[in-house]
């Protein structure tokens, strides 16, 4: 399906959902930050920052397509410096850095679990 800016309202709206809609939603809104002449309205748009940095706030921990989509739709919008005042307002670093931190424990825990599964398997010949 095609995203539309005018149909932006709706897709924060799905910010707001199950999970599969704010999947939905930010695969969308994506969409619409992968093209350059976009972003000067969205960055205009404060529902839009504030429902992406709530959603990734408290779901990051829930769905990595969630996380991958919000971090992507960032990520386009700091490859410009005019937008990086908005990303400071909205502390999406902080929230980057979190992610990023997040993630890197979730390795190490797996990386231990599958050493112990490893440990495992072979004492036990």
């Amino acid at each position: 399906k095609k995203a539309e800016l005018w149909q932006m309202d709706e897709y924060v709206e799905n910010l707001y959902e199950s999970m599969d809609d704010k999947i939905t939603g930010t695969a969308m809104i994506l969409q619409l930050s992968l093209k350059a002449e976009n972003l000067e309205q969205m960055s205009r748009n404060e529902t839009l920052f504030l429902a992406l940095s709530r959603t990734l706030r408290e779901d990051s921990k829930k769905s990595m397509d969630l996380v991958i989509n919000i971090m992507y739709i960032f990520f386009c919008f700091s490859s410009y410096s005019e937008f990086h005042p908005v990303l400071f307002q909205y502390k999406i670093g902080d929230m980057t850095m979190k992610v990023i931190d997040l993630e890197v424990k979730r390795h190490e825990l797996r990386k231990q679990d599958l050493k112990k599964n490893e440990a495992n398997k072979g004492g036990g010949r």
